[in-house]
């Protein structure tokens, strides 16, 4: 009997949660493609931005190659403990009671809490240093 209980309740708050996130989408006001004369400007939403920093040029100073060498690393490897955490999840819920499984999921999840925790770090600390630098150098920024 409790465990019916259990189960409406739940249900009842998934519902909830469910209907409040499905009235805070907002629909995407797309726009035309800049080949309909729209007015379309990629500065206005980073996209010159975005793709400027996809591309290394050939007479770039060297440290800042490196730079972003390191920024797409630091980048993947976030993605990695990502998928990680996600993995752990999904290796938790099917585990269907198995303590070891269990164990063995939240061991992952930490592992990877922990493993993005010190990307974050290494990309702040990596940031503050290369600002130093360029700002020790006569940068302007």
């Amino acid at each position: 009997m409790l465990k019916i209980i259990k189960t409406k309740n739940f249900s009842k708050v998934f519902c909830v949660i469910l209907l409040f996130l499905f009235f805070l989408i907002h629909p995407v006001l797309a726009i035309d493609s800049p080949d309909k004369g729209s007015g379309f400007n990629p500065e206005k939403y980073g996209l010159e931005k975005t793709s400027d920093m996809a591309e290394i040029p050939k007479n770039q100073d060297p440290a800042v190659i490196i730079g972003k060498i390191i920024g797409a690393l630091l980048s993947f490897l976030g993605i990695v403990f990502f998928v990680l955490i996600i993995y752990g999840g999904f290796q938790w819920m099917t585990a269907g009671g198995n303590e070891e499984q269990v164990n063995k999921a939240i061991d992952m999840i930490k592992s990877a809490i922990i493993g993005l925790i010190i990307i974050m770090a290494a990309y702040l600390i990596t940031r503050y240093i290369g600002e130093q630098i360029f700002n020790a150098a006569g940068g302007q920024g």
